[in-house]
């Protein structure tokens, strides 16, 4: 992802931190858990 935009990998990593922070998760799982959950 981050070589597709020409981002640094530490970019694109504090972005993630930034958003499991904002919807308080802490994991792929967590975030995946929350998408189906939300969809319905």
């Amino acid at each position: 992802m981050a070589d597709r935009y020409g981002l640094s990998t530490a970019t694109v990593k504090n972005h993630i931190r930034a958003v499991y922070h904002k919807l308080e998760i802490n994991s792929k799982g967590e975030l995946l858990a929350l998408a189906l959950q939300r969809r319905g």
